[in-house]
């Protein structure tokens, strides 16, 4: 039951840094926008000890530095892509739109995954 959880939490901060992204790219006004940003970075150093701690609690030992270092290398692409993606949608568009759009993405994978998780329980 912990696990189910830990993953709810987990899903439920990625919500929180798509909306804090989203309200930015929404802004206008610089205070607002700083805020909201800072708020985003604030959801995103939550995620980093929830994720470790959801994918610790399980791995046998002998998986463990394996899969982790699967994951972290999937991070770490995945992060390459989605910079590349937004400066080409900064660069047409706005620096707020990409930002919209990330945070839009992020809401919609989250809620992908919690509906997904749901069906197999």
């Amino acid at each position: 039951q912990m696990k189910g959880e830990e993953r709810h939490a987990l899903l439920a901060v990625q919500v929180l840094i798509g909306i804090s992204l989203l309200l930015s790219g929404w802004g206008e006004q610089f205070g607002i926008v700083i805020s909201f940003f800072l708020l985003h970075e604030v959801w995103r150093g939550a995620y980093k000890p929830l994720k470790d701690e959801y994918l610790n609690r399980d791995i046998p030992s002998q998986e463990r530095a394996t899969i982790l270092s699967l994951e972290a290398m999937s991070s770490h692409v995945g992060a390459v892509f989605g910079l590349l993606m937004s400066g080409v949608i900064a660069q047409h568009g706005s620096i707020g739109s990409s930002w919209m759009i990330s945070g839009l993405l992020l809401i919609l994978s989250a809620t992908i995954s919690f509906r997904n998780g749901k069906r197999k329980h």
